[in-house]
């Protein structure tokens, strides 16, 4: 304090001004005001007391706020994977006049799918000057959600707490993009399984592997097929999902029956595409991918001449018959008959095929004819021979039978035979339609009549449909097919397959003896599912009426069994080690039936209070066709259990869970002292 000369000697009444000058500091602003107290001493003249003023203050405030900034940043930028890190900074500036204290980021948006940023700030912030800076940090693992929304954006805001009365300073929130541009890709292999298509009725397995080769997640996916030049029906593709994340892949497949076209010619092109949707809406389409199946050609005829009657008498008109048969697999066009060596001497008429000759598809037949007036030069030879052969034009150029020939007069020879199959392999479900085919063929070489099928033994439970033949005579070499449908049944189902045994007969001419076949047979076998499902509850029974499940009651353990498959089930049982012996209610459970199984009452240990609930595990089998055994799968149910206080001691439920503890440990140590006990007595 500086006082003027003046200030040396003061007459009563006088006044001086006496200064003094401070300069601020930084913990003045932050306590918001100076307060500054101070009196007034002089010395008295000679035989007074020195004068001292009484104090006089004098407070100065201060004019300050508390304000903050953030700015936040990440790195990088832009990603493109799930799995890459962004590194956010959050860097917060003192932009006010006061030292605040407790920095901290209070996040305000965030757009990831994933676990939100921890922000973590160092020491530093704990407190912070006017003007200082402070960088807080936070990482952040990218998902594939967040890939597929496209970006990411994180706002946040800076707080703290601000000296005194003031309000504690919020920053202006600050935002942080992260671009995640989308690369929507898909690729497609197309190929087939590499069984041999040999003839039409033969199926072709196409697999169509897709794979997404882009970073965001691709859905609807499906299967375009582009050019297709098989002449059946449209292939459809199946996909085991409709979406596919980046890198993923799946197999879509589509069988596809092979018509007699596509054998004729020779090959079935596909070319096709998959198609998926972004996840912004557009459309995502993979290079095209193609795949040809070869089909080998493998043309064949065979003729089987006859002729009617089989006597050698003169002017007799002798019919000659020539079965054709296309054995191979494609068509064969334009087919006539080759009479090679004829020893007749009159004149062989032309033989008349009709207009099935322009066109022989695999599987079928041709019948020609041709007639003959036997003459005396041929009785007197004895014989006539007459061999012919059956050509025509086909894939790879003329296919040509062997040759067959028929010598008249010869002796009656009557055979036929039955092959018998059907139009599938297996039967898996009640109410299967089966379509079973019997072929007759005359092997003989004179023409039979009145042909018919003798079911010899079937061992279906339901009612086989009348078997439907075509009427007419069949000459030698020639097949007719009949035909009988039956429905599969439960019993049938639990037989575990079909077996249908047939012969064929028909009439010689002249005979009252029908001609029969051997026996052919058939054996279809079940290939359906055989399941079991069990469900597992338990009931707490409050056998003291306490209001809860403890130590004293007790559970009721209940089981039900369903069979899931289409079979019935026999000597159905439920293993449950803890419960003991479980009783059911039957044994035997047909399709879709349920058994309730039960077992006594479970009596609560402390054990079980000290664990807090009993867990129980159990499972169920039964046998199936061939003895088969069906299991389930586990099932479990839990039941909670409570410790409650023990009334006459007035101890607490801690207390009673450290008892039903120690009781645990009672029986361990049990446990152990007889496994001790007995592995002296074995060593001994």
């Amino acid at each position: 304090v500086d006082c003027p000369a003046a200030a040396a000697s003061l007459a009563p009444g006088e006044s001086v001004t006496c200064t003094a000058s401070y300069q601020i500091t930084q913990a003045d602003l932050d306590a918001g005001s100076v307060l500054n107290t101070a009196s007034a001493t002089a010395s008295a003249p000679s035989g007074l007391d020195d004068a001292a003023s009484g104090p006089s203050s004098a407070l100065v405030s201060a004019s300050v706020e508390a304000a903050l900034e953030v700015v936040k940043s990440a790195n990088p930028t832009t990603l493109s994977a799930a799995g890459d890190t962004v590194e956010y900074s959050f860097l917060v500036t003192n932009t006010g006049d006061v030292t605040v204290t407790g920095v901290t980021i209070e996040e305000l948006q965030f757009t990831g799918s994933g676990a939100s940023p921890v922000v973590e700030c160092p020491p530093s912030a704990a407190s912070l000057a006017p003007g200082g800076q402070v960088t807080c940090t936070a990482s952040y693992l990218v998902t594939q959600a967040d890939v597929d929304e496209g970006s990411l954006t994180n706002t946040a805001r800076a707080i703290a707490d601000a000296p005194g009365l003031l309000d504690d300073p919020v920053s202006a929130p600050s935002t942080a993009i992260v671009s995640l541009p989308a690369g929507a890709e898909l690729a497609l292999v197309k190929s087939t399984s590499d069984l041999a298509i040999e003839r039409a009725g033969d199926l072709v397995t196409y697999l169509f592997e897709v794979t997404n080769t882009g970073n965001v997640t691709v859905s609807s996916i499906t299967i375009d097929e582009l050019e297709f030049s098989g002449a059946g029906d449209a292939v459809v593709a199946e996909c085991p999902s409709s979406s596919l994340e980046p890198s993923a892949s799946m197999t879509c497949v589509a069988t596809y029956a092979v018509v007699q076209a596509d054998v004729d010619r020779g090959t079935i092109d596909n070319t096709a595409a998959a198609v998926g949707v972004s996840p912004n809406g557009a459309t995502v389409t993979s290079l095209d991918s193609s795949t040809s199946v070869v089909i080998e050609p493998d043309a064949a005829l065979t003729v089987v001449k006859s002729a009617s009657p089989g006597t050698l008498v003169v002017d007799q008109l002798v019919t000659y018959s020539f079965v054709i048969t296309n054995t191979g697999n494609v068509t064969v066009t334009d087919v006539v008959v080759d009479e090679s060596v004829f020893t007749g001497s009159g004149e062989l008429s032309a033989v008349e095929c009709g207009p099935g000759a322009s066109s022989l598809a695999p599987d079928s037949q041709l019948v020609c004819s041709a007639t003959y007036t036997i003459t005396q030069a041929d009785v007197d030879a004895g014989s006539v021979v007459n061999t012919a052969a059956a050509t025509g034009d086909a894939a790879g150029g003329t296919v040509t039978s062997p040759p067959s020939t028929v010598q008249l007069p010869f002796d009656a020879e009557p055979a036929l035979s039955v092959v018998k199959s059907a139009d599938v392999d297996s039967y898996r479900l009640i109410d299967d339609e089966i379509e079973y085919r019997f072929r007759i063929t005359n092997n003989g070489n004179v023409t039979l009549s009145d042909a018919a099928i003798v079911e010899q033994s079937f061992s279906g439970t339901g009612e086989l449909s009348s078997i439907e033949c075509a009427p007419g005579p069949l000459l030698p070499g020639q097949f007719r097919d009949c035909i009988a449908h039956y429905r599969v049944t439960q019993a049938d189902l639990d037989a575990g397959q079909l077996v249908n045994i047939a012969s064929a007969t028909a009439f010689a001419p002249g005979a009252d003896v029908a001609t029969e076949s051997e026996t052919s047979a058939v054996t279809l076998p079940f290939t359906g599912v055989m399941g079991l499902g069990l469900v597992k509850s338990g009931d707490g029974i409050d056998r003291n009426g306490d209001g809860v499940i403890s130590l004293g009651d007790s559970i009721r353990w209940s089981f039900i069994v369903t069979n899931l498959g289409v079979t019935t089930l026999t000597d159905v049982a439920v293993s449950d080690p803890t419960a003991g012996e479980v009783t059911c209610e039957a044994t035997i459970l047909v399709p879709a039936a349920s058994v309730l199984c039960t077992v006594a009452d479970y009596a609560i240990t402390s054990v079980d209070v000290a664990a807090g609930e009993v867990r129980n595990v159990a499972s169920a089998s039964a046998l199936g066709l061939g003895n088969v055994i069906v299991d389930s799968v586990e099932a479990q149910a839990t039941v909670d259990v409570v410790a409650v206080p023990l009334a006459s001691t007035g101890s607490s439920p801690i207390d009673a869970v450290l008892l039903a503890a120690l009781g645990a440990l009672v029986v361990g140590f049990a446990a152990l002292g007889l496994t001790a006990v007995n592995r002296r007595r074995r060593v001994a």
